[in-house]
């Protein structure tokens, strides 16, 4: 019996072993926006430690910044990454910096030359997107501030891009997750607006007048919750409020801190680190 006991303890640690090494070339490269306010990128790497104990993982700060990018996927070679899962921390993958990112991977089926050095092959997930688990982010933000949900019209606003079309597909995108919100919440209805601070001025305004008239008229027969959908604290949500300037709202916390950021950066690697 203890033979038999020692042979399938043997057997399990080699299988371990063997599965460890065959994650050992695997690394992960998260991609965040990253801020001049240290808070902010310090959030983005509280999400990520948890997952420094079981996996080679490195994070490139910038805007599809080529520089920062091959910084990160040196030292993950250096530590023995030959495939490299490249994930997206941000909140929409219909955006150029997605698209450049892809590029500078060699990725880009149009354009496949590589700008970076190095052995290592890529792979690229999407970004947050309309992910369950952001979903679940975004009803205990708004939970947080709730107080009789039949009565309360939340009102969720993201950045959003300059290009019209990407800007309707993140509007589609945050509709679906209001639909997870209004459903589990049991709220009265819940809105959605980008701002698109990096647009021209008048698109910028026109982003501004539209998301005035939103707050305003839900709020004339209900109470409002406003809930930045950004990724981390030291963004945009300031820019909001000054919009909202004059107006009746509760404002709300972004989606960092939460546990669900770390479980998705996981989510999106698994499949290529098995």
């Amino acid at each position: 019996m203890v033979t038999i006991f020692r042979v399938v303890l043997a057997l399990f640690i080699m299988g371990a072993l063997l599965a460890h090494a065959a994650q050992s070339d695997r690394g992960i490269l998260v991609l965040a926006h990253g801020s001049g306010i240290p808070l902010w990128n310090e959030q983005v790497r509280e999400a990520v430690r948890p997952l420094e104990e079981r996996y080679n993982v490195d994070i490139a700060f910038g805007m599809a910044e080529q520089e920062h990018i091959q910084e990160a996927v040196t030292r993950l070679e250096e530590r023995g990454a030959r495939l490299i899962v490249v994930v997206p921390l941000f909140i929409s993958s219909h955006s150029p910096i997605i698209n450049d990112t892809r590029r500078i991977l060699g990725l880009d089926p149009v354009f496949p030359q590589r700008y970076l050095g190095g052995d290592a092959n890529f792979v690229m997930t999407g970004a947050l997107d309309t992910s369950p688990l952001v979903s679940e982010i975004v009803l205990e933000r708004a939970g947080e501030l709730s107080k009789e949900p039949s009565d309360e019209v939340v009102v969720l606003v993201g950045h959003g891009p300059n290009e019209p079309e990407f800007n309707e597909l993140w509007l589609r995108d945050m509709k679906q997750i209001g639909g997870f919100v209004k459903e589990k919440g049991g709220f009265k209805d819940v809105l959605v607006a980008t701002v698109r601070d990096d647009a021209p001025r008048e698109i910028r305004e026109e982003a501004t007048k539209q998301l005035r008239e939103t707050v305003k008229e839900a709020g004339s027969d209900s109470r409002v919750l406003v809930i930045p959908y950004v990724l981390a604290s030291g963004g945009i949500e300031e820019g909001i409020k000054e919009r909202l300037g004059g107006l009746e709202f509760q404002f709300g916390r972004p989606l960092l801190p939460h546990p669900n950021i770390t479980k998705w950066i996981e989510a999106q690697s698994a499949r290529y680190l098995r």
